[in-house]
């Protein structure tokens, strides 16, 4: 959006967006704690909050629109690392649905990336973990489909974000260009107003050294050789 951010139009850098992304953090982590009936293992679902934590920070920090090479490779495996670490640990069966919780939390990363224009990163990271889901199902003898059955659910969230950002988008753009053209009037307007007050000033200035040389003309007798030398000097 040549140089401009939507983060500033949707207020992604203000306190607000930072408290909400502690609150998120923190969801995170209540989730973690909520599920560990059953696991292998404590500190994987741990390791996962500090991956989404960590997720959060680089799309709120992250400048650039749209978001970096970088920190889109950083987002989109996000999901499928943090889904990685709790289904390595989970028992079989699950004791309880929130004990997928790393699936729903991927795809607020991936819905915000929608919005900051890595829209095919978002739906490659949301597939990639999905198939860590799938393929612990899989593997613990659970089958195929249900893995997809409670995975695919989070499809249609992101399928919405992304309706959302082919909106907000190029709104986002009319929005960035207008305020460039008011911008650019602004400053034409300030630079005019400057242009008009040098020139009263000059000419003010040129009234107050000029006009009593033309009164003393106008006047007489006939200037002395020292008034002719300031007109000389005023006219040029």
């Amino acid at each position: 959006m040549n140089g401009q951010d939507i983060r500033d139009l949707l207020s992604m850098k203000s306190t607000a967006a930072y408290a909400v992304a502690v609150f998120y953090v923190l969801a995170c982590a209540v989730c973690a704690t909520a599920t560990l009936d059953g696991v292998s293992a404590v500190w994987p679902p741990y390791a996962a909050v500090l991956v989404f934590a960590g997720a959060v920070v680089v799309l709120l920090g992250a400048p650039g629109d749209p978001l970096g090479t970088r920190a889109t490779a950083l987002l989109t495996v996000s999901g499928p690392v943090a889904a990685s670490a709790v289904f390595a640990v989970l028992p079989v069966p699950l004791t309880g649905s929130l004990q997928t919780w790393p699936l729903g939390m991927s795809v607020v990363i991936y819905t915000f990336m929608c919005v900051r224009g890595r829209t095919l990163a978002a739906w490659l990271g949301l597939a990639l973990t999905m198939s860590v889901a799938i393929g612990w199902a899989a593997m613990t003898g659970q089958g195929f489909l249900y893995g997809l059955s409670f995975s695919a659910i989070n499809i249609a969230p992101l399928l919405m974000s992304t309706f959302f950002a082919f909106t907000i988008r190029p709104l986002a753009a009319a929005i960035f260009a207008l305020r460039t053209q008011s911008t650019v009037r602004i400053a034409s307007r300030a630079a005019a107003a400057a242009v008009l007050e040098e020139r009263d000033a000059r000419l003010a200035s040129l009234d107050a050294l000029a006009r009593p040389l033309l009164q003393r003309i106008a006047d007489g007798p006939d200037p002395t050789d020292e008034e002719v030398l300031a007109c000389r000097l005023l006219e040029a």
